[in-house]
């Protein structure tokens, strides 16, 4: 039963993650996977990247 509960927080990590990666203009698969696998660790490195600027 406790594994359910952390099971639901890596994933909610990984949304949160990803999330934020879309708002910076990143690779929103790719951050939603590491935010999964590495939870905390991941969403502090997305919420320190600077935005990236995509230019036409």
């Amino acid at each position: 039963m406790h594994l359910s509960y952390i099971f639901y927080f890596e994933i909610a990590v990984g949304l949160f993650t990803a999330f934020k990666a879309r708002q910076k203009n990143r690779n929103v698969l790719l951050w939603w996977i590491l935010g999964t696998a590495f939870s905390l660790i991941a969403l502090f490195v997305v919420l320190e990247m600077p935005q990236r600027i995509i230019e036409d």
